[in-house]
């Protein structure tokens, strides 16, 4: 007989029997059981923001949305320039004559910042330190509207920074292009 029938198996494949071995995934292990969070231990990403860039002294910038409106880039760049300057200028001077707000509003022609925090004032060297930075990103060619929140880790305190063009204003309500 040429061929005989063999139960030996060629060194190359496992036997059956021990296929465990061969076996890449590891068994799943049980999820960690729920824990309680409470709101101050939560994170910008657990509230869906991503992170953008650090400002500094503590602060950093976490994106939640770039609007799909785009502004011609020359007149943007224009309006973003000034509102930025301005904003640095002021929080640099007259503003610290004034003790911190909740809100702080600008606006140059028909782009309207807004920042705003509920639980503190809004110390006036973030205002300054975010007027630096996003300067800085515009003279750089950024000219996007956008939803941020600014977090500072050690302190717990957050400030949201909306950046959107206003419109027009019917019957005292600001409508806006978002």
């Amino acid at each position: 007989m040429l061929f005989a029938k063999s139960n030996a198996l060629p060194s190359h494949v496992p036997n059956t029997k021990d296929i465990s071995i061969y076996n890449p995934i590891p068994a799943a292990s049980p999820p960690p059981p729920p824990t309680y969070i409470s709101p101050r231990s939560l994170t910008p990403r657990d509230y869906g923001y991503q992170a953008f860039l650090i400002l500094g002294a503590g602060w950093n910038l976490y994106y939640s949305s770039w609007t799909s409106s785009s502004l011609p880039i020359q007149p943007a760049a224009w309006a973003l320039t000034r509102l930025y300057t301005n904003m640095v200028s002021n929080a640099g001077s007259i503003w610290r004559l004034s003790p911190p707000l909740h809100t702080v509003p600008l606006q140059v022609g028909n782009v309207n910042l807004l920042m705003e925090c509920a639980e503190e004032p809004i110390p006036w060297d973030l205002v300054l330190l975010f007027g630096h930075r996003l300067l800085a990103i515009t003279q750089g060619g950024w000219t996007g509207l956008y939803r941020v929140m600014l977090s500072h880790a050690e302190s717990g305190m957050s400030v949201n920074v909306v950046l959107r063009v206003v419109e027009r204003v019917v019957d005292g309500a600001v409508v806006e292009r978002v």
